[in-house]
């Protein structure tokens, strides 16, 4: 009966393993080599020197342009990354990063940060970003699109530093936090949508300045998506669970399986 319940055992934790191992989770840290990473697209211009990467992260430094009153429009400046895959059904997906400086804009400016995820060539989105206002406050905001129509935008006010964005989506539920400095989410964005929504997405994030022309300091430090399924269009998997998962369950096995041998020589 006891080696029948150790047999058990050892099943149950091989199991469990196994699901762990086989899901579908990214995570892409922002340093020196990583613009390698097969899973983002750089939507950016890699030789200009307002975007590098360092330790630290991936360092967005917009300095601040000269205020002409004869320039009645400023050029934006932007860059970020598009996922080449595509989440499937259920996902979270998390975007850490530190704000630095970052001037108060003039006028109607909004610069700051912002994690997007679209459906259907951007007919529909959920997008949520952190702004500064002109008069100095940040905020957290975003839109809700379907159908190429705006159905609900929100927005509040941020209580402490703002240190990452979540997009995530469980069955017919959308959610949108932001974390604050100790890496708690507090809610956003949190509303039913029916099932026109394709069950692809594709993530998109990025730093603006809003076309304020003020300056901004800000270092992307991470970006983890987990999903039920990552595919590359509506294929198969293309980016395949780290390995070290794998490691990390035939360690687990051979000591659970060596456990219950001693146990019999010790009996």
């Amino acid at each position: 009966m006891k080696v029948i319940k150790a047999f058990l055992i050892v099943v149950l934790g091989i199991v469990m393993l196994v699901s762990t191992a086989s899901a579908e989770r990214l995570d892409h840290r922002f340093s020196p080599g990583s613009f390698g990473d097969p899973a983002w697209e750089r939507r950016f211009n890699a030789e200009s020197p307002e975007h590098r990467l360092d330790p630290a992260g991936w360092i967005v430094n917009y300095p601040a342009q000269p205020d002409d009153p004869k320039d009645e429009s400023k050029q934006t400046r932007s860059g970020g990354f598009r996922s080449v895959f595509r989440v499937a059904d259920d996902f979270e997906a998390t975007l850490r990063f530190r704000l630095g400086t970052v001037d108060k804009p003039q006028g109607p400016a909004q610069p700051g940060v912002f994690l997007r995820v679209t459906f259907v060539d951007e007919s529909d989105s959920l997008a949520v970003g952190t702004v500064r206002r002109n008069d100095g406050t940040w905020w957290v905001q975003g839109r809700l699109l379907q159908s190429g129509r705006a159905i609900e935008n929100f927005q509040v006010k941020a209580t402490d530093t703002v240190a990452g964005l979540v997009l995530e989506r469980s069955g017919k539920q959308f959610r949108a936090f932001w974390l604050d400095r100790r890496n708690q989410p507090i809610a956003a964005f949190d509303r039913t949508i029916d099932d026109a929504f394709s069950k692809h997405g594709q993530l998109n994030l990025w730093v603006t300045d809003g076309s304020g022309g003020g300056r901004v300091d800000v270092t992307m430090q991470s970006i983890e998506v987990e999903a039920a399924n990552i595919t590359v269009g509506q294929g198969s998997t293309a980016f395949p669970p780290s390995p070290w998962r794998w490691m990390a369950l035939v360690s687990t096995v051979t000591v659970l399986i060596g456990g219950v041998i001693r146990w019999r020589m010790r009996s």
